[in-house]
């Protein structure tokens, strides 16, 4: 689908029901899917963009405790922040 913004593929990156890419309907879809891309994604995991990630994959067996907590938003915030 288009939007003012243009096209974007879904991500995971999939085929569509056509057999093409498939897209996100709307800007919001794409957003939150690059979201989750970079929170997800492990700094180190990318070749040409080793500081690129949030790591939060590390912290999903952590204890649900403040410390925790902390790490999780520090995280957050500087993925964010940075990207």
């Amino acid at each position: 689908m288009t939007t003012g913004y243009g096209r974007h593929l879904s991500f995971p990156f999939r085929a569509g029901p056509d057999g093409r890419t498939a897209q996100v309907a709307s800007l919001e879809e794409h957003i939150r899917d690059e979201l989750i891309q970079l929170l997800l994604t492990n700094p180190g995991e990318r070749a040409f963009l080793p500081e690129f990630g949030g790591g939060l994959r590390r912290l999903v067996f952590e204890p649900a405790d403040e410390a925790s907590r902390g790490m999780t938003k520090a995280a957050v915030t500087h993925a964010i922040s940075t990207w």
